[in-house]
């Protein structure tokens, strides 16, 4: 094998398939922060976003996961404002971010909304094989997928198991 085939698969190949997750915390926070990794889809000239996030309590060890949405589009606003689980059950959507990224003289305004979806307690043991979302707007939805290997690459930065049932 040659040199540059060694540091393509060094640079592109390896990353992909190490554990992404990563914790964060300091002396200042009461949460450990675990982010997983982002995953990415192309839609047209835009991407679309989405990975998990969980947050352990220091003090009581109570875990809260969440998904995190980001997508750039063109104008209208979606203005998503709702999601459910693939059981019917609802979840909370948080609005974390609204804005234009630009307007063009031959285009609609490029728009960006970032939300995040509170999972219920216990919902990623519960749910450990993987999951879907579906995340809804003005007029349209989006449905987010969670792989068993997104949990796993969580559980693993944290110490975490899936539930027995």
């Amino acid at each position: 094998m040659k040199k540059w085939q060694l540091f393509l698969i060094a640079f592109f190949v390896l990353p992909i398939c190490a554990n992404a997750a990563q914790s964060t915390t300091d002396e200042f926070s009461k949460e450990t922060h675990t982010t997983g990794e982002m995953h990415e889809e192309k839609t047209g000239l835009y991407n679309v976003s989405w990975g998990l996030n969980s947050f352990q309590n220091k003090t009581t060890k109570i875990i809260r996961d969440d998904i995190f949405y980001m997508e750039i589009y063109d104008a209208p606003w979606r203005r998503y404002s709702s999601a459910q689980t693939d059981e019917a059950a609802d979840l909370e959507v948080v609005i974390l971010r609204r804005e234009v990224v630009g307007c063009y003289q031959s285009a609609p305004c490029a728009l960006n909304e970032v939300v995040v979806i509170h999972l219920p307690p216990k919902f990623l043991e519960r749910r450990y094989k993987g999951f879907k979302v579906r995340l809804v707007g003005n007029g349209v939805s989006k449905i987010i997928t969670i792989s068993q290997q997104q949990i796993e690459e969580i559980f693993s930065a944290q110490g975490r198991q899936p539930s027995s049932r």
